[in-house]
């Protein structure tokens, strides 16, 4: 579970009521309170992480980042079970970015460029052509392969993140 300092006290600002007594529901996803309270509270406590993370370390890197004639890239890491929401996060940077380690789906991708589309930016990123585990083993076919999923899930721009390949 993300946690900082204050978060008690912003998730009760924002959310209108006190998290502690709730904190099973975050610790354990088959942990049920009645009448789907569990989802609701999984819900809002991503809620107030995406908010949070977006005001204090999206908005703020963005904003040094343009005062140097500079755009901010990046991506929302921890979308699983109980994360960041991806589109909010997305929407907060100049161009966001996904890879295809993370999540190989189309679907992903979608998520993470619905957020670039949403705020009106024109741009979102996708890192490509590294594969954990198989080290100098990708082809060109599979790279090209990677980058034509990327395309058609909504990336536009597409970042090399390097080609490993042993007889290139």
């Amino acid at each position: 579970v993300l946690w900082t300092p204050d978060f008690l006290t912003e998730f009760r600002s924002r959310r209108g009521y006190e998290l502690r007594r709730y904190l099973p529901a975050l610790a354990e996803s088959s942990f049920r309170f009645p009448g789907g309270a569990s989802e609701r509270i999984r819900h809002d406590y991503a809620q107030t992480l995406s908010e949070l993370w977006v005001e204090n370390h999206v908005v703020p890197t963005r904003r040094w980042a343009n005062r140097h004639g500079l755009e901010s890239a990046g991506r929302a890491f921890g979308a699983d079970d109980i994360g960041l929401d991806v589109v909010e996060v997305a929407k907060a940077y100049d161009v966001p970015d996904v890879d295809h380690i993370t999540n190989p789906t189309i679907d992903w991708v979608r998520t993470t460029t619905s957020g670039a589309r949403i705020s009106g930016n024109n741009r979102a990123s996708s890192e490509l052509g590294d594969l954990v585990g198989a080290d100098y083993m990708i082809t060109l076919e599979t790279l090209k392969r990677i980058g034509d999923r990327q395309l058609v899930g909504g990336a536009n721009q597409l970042d090399l993140h390097g080609y490993p390949y042993k007889f290139a």
